[in-house]
């Protein structure tokens, strides 16, 4: 929390917790705002022992509805937040995402029926409730007859109902209007017919065993959200569908999402499923962390029956106001990632590339598991000098030993398996002997470019021997040896940079760095084979022996120069500014090492 006031306010709330109960202490909290704003709360659904709120009276600027969130937010086990993915939204970001979705809204404000999927501590239904009530609505009405919400968490639930109770006077929001039930698991949770849904749901990556959902859980919700439930996508994504199907026609439904709903392969049958009801009219990037919980987050809103137009854009913290973006329907549905709706809010230039084809027609690309990985562990050892049989013993190359057009293997140091090596190399003859990893092996050692990931341009050696091993998550793209230069060239280009961002910004740990999958690889567009082509193969070969940096750079520049001739690109000096700017700095051998 950056609000030292508030910090110091939750630090000495800390001993009462640990003395107590944390619904008891929420309740003192609650009673404490309640008479700093002389509420009197009838029946309020988080009692306080008599005394408690003098006790646990905040600072004036703190005594606020929102503050029962905050404290609720501060005072959970961190572990418990991140396995429910519960994280309190910055009053800022509800109060500026609730405005884009109800402002556009023709109904009177003491009509409109808002609801809030995941409720948590309240901030966005408390962020809906004063938006209303400055068109117009009183808070009372507001809380009895325009707001809904569920959630799976007794007392989230509480917190949300006392908060809502103190914004209107005292009185609470009828309990069937805002309780606790599971939104996804049990339909009926919420009314059909809503003006508008609001959030920020549960971020519940599939990856992760902590958060991963259940073979019952994957299997119902597979049921009633189709294929959007498939795969690895993170559950939020659902919510989404969800609120479209809860709001009437003209309805709207705007929710904080992980940045991957933009990008990632598992997210797209969600985005596919949005953009057949609705039109996508309003889209934030955070393009930093703005929570707790450290990941980055997007804000789209949609809406249901409309015409798509021109994507109104807010980036930052700040939601500083951005061009709008023309859009059509047609374009939008036909998008095969959403990344580059903001990638220019990144940095990332827009670029048109002429080409033939693709990446997959020249070579194949895939991606090792995670078997192979945990599989090579027994037989990797750090070369000695006397061992160096590079049939027998190949090197091993991770994702950290790739720079563009150079591998480090025995100039910097790597780790793998939790251990670090300067010489990486597999007994392969061992591997076949004693290891079902034997036919994957042999499958690898074959003239290949291999790609790093997590990247800030596309960074790709070139093994024209086939003489080494790749780690995960390296991707293999396996062609004829006369075509690995073309396509290490092509690989390492400054076009394929930002398309690979534009299209992917958002799937990889920074929001400025390339991850892609082997199929993103060989969906990649490939240029027109011809002199320009040749001529950058050429110098990425160069750039591939350089011993020194100013060799390395000027190859590599040479080569991004035929490449953006070889992709017909329309500014090539800009483009290759960017990436010249992107490229990462000269690694040379430690004395150590060397």
């Amino acid at each position: 929390m950056a609000d030292r006031e508030l910090e110091r306010y939750v630090a000495g709330l800390r001993p009462a917790v640990e003395g107590g109960s944390l619904d008891g202490v929420l309740g003192g909290v609650a009673a404490a705002v309640a008479c700093a704003r002389g509420v009197t709360l009838a029946g309020a659904p988080l009692p306080a022992r008599p005394g408690a709120a003098a006790a646990l009276m905040p600072p004036p600027r703190l005594a606020r509805p929102e503050l029962l969130g905050q404290v609720y937010e501060a005072l959970r086990p961190r572990a418990a937040r991140r396995t429910a993915g519960a994280f309190y939204t910055p009053e800022a970001v509800a109060r500026a995402l609730a405005a884009a979705v109800l402002d556009p809204l023709h109904a009177h404000p003491r009509r409109v029926r808002v609801a809030d999927p995941a409720v948590g501590g309240g901030a966005f239904l408390l962020a809906a409730a004063r938006h209303l009530c400055a068109r117009g609505a009183d808070a009372r009405g507001v809380v009895l007859r325009g707001l809904y919400g569920v959630d799976v968490d007794p007392t989230a639930v509480a917190v949300t109902r006392t908060a809502l109770a103190i914004l209107a006077g005292g009185t609470p929001p009828p309990a069937a209007h805002v309780r606790v039930a599971d939104a996804l698991g049990v339909e009926g949770a919420l009314p059909n017919g809503l003006d508008a849904v609001v959030g920020n749901p549960p971020f519940l990556s599939q990856l992760a065993a902590a958060t991963a959902r259940s073979p019952a859980a994957r299997q119902s919700l597979r049921a009633r959200f189709g294929e959007a439930a498939g795969g690895y996508a993170d559950t939020a994504n659902l919510f989404l569908l969800l609120g479209l199907g809860l709001v009437r026609d003209g309805g709207r439904v705007g929710l904080v999402l992980p940045d991957s709903f933009l990008v990632a392969r598992d997210a797209g049958p969600a985005r596919r499923a949005a953009a057949a009801v609705a039109a996508l009219e309003w889209l934030w990037l955070a393009g930093e962390p703005v929570f707790a919980a450290g990941v980055r987050v997007c804000a789209p809103v949609f809406a249901v029956g409309r015409p798509q137009r021109a994507l109104v854009r807010r980036f930052g913290p700040a939601f500083a106001e951005r061009h709008p973006l023309p859009l059509s329907g047609a374009r939008l549905r036909a998008l095969p990632t959403w990344g580059g709706l903001g990638a220019d809010l990144l940095g990332v230039p827009a670029v048109d590339v002429a080409g033939s084809g693709t990446l997959g027609d020249h070579g194949r690309a895939t991606a090792g598991f995670r078997d192979e990985y945990y599989g090579l562990i027994p037989y990797v050892f750090d070369g000695d000098g006397h061992r160096d049989d590079e049939r027998r013993y190949p090197r091993l190359l991770t994702t950290g030993l790739i720079d563009p057009a150079r591998s480090l293997w025995g100039v910097v140091r790597t780790r793998f398996a939790k251990q670090r090596f300067t010489r990486p190399r597999v007994d392969v003859v061992r591997l076949r002997r004693e290891s079902p990893l034997g036919p994957w092996s042999r499958a690898r050692l074959v003239p290949k470019v291999l790609v790093a990931t997590q990247t800030r341009v596309l960074e790709a050696v070139a093994d024209p021997c086939g003489e080494w091993l790749p780690s995960t998550p390296t991707i293999t793209v396996e062609t004829p040896a006369e075509q690995v230069w073309h396509l290490a060239a092509a690989l390492n280009s400054p076009p394929l940079a930002a398309v690979a961002l534009r299209r992917h910004a958002g799937a990889a740990l920074s929001p400025d760095a390339i991850t892609l999958s082997a199929r993103h690889v060989a969906a990649l567009p490939a240029p027109t084979q011809g002199g320009d082509w040749d001529e950058a193969a050429a110098a990425v070969r160069a750039a591939a022996a350089a011993t020194t940096e100013g060799g390395w750079r000027d190859a590599l520049e040479h080569a991004g120069r035929a490449m953006c001739l070889a992709y017909r690109v329309d500014d090539p000096d800009g483009l290759l500014a960017w990436w010249s700017a992107r490229l990462p700095p000269w690694r040379s051998a430690h004395p150590a090492q060397s």
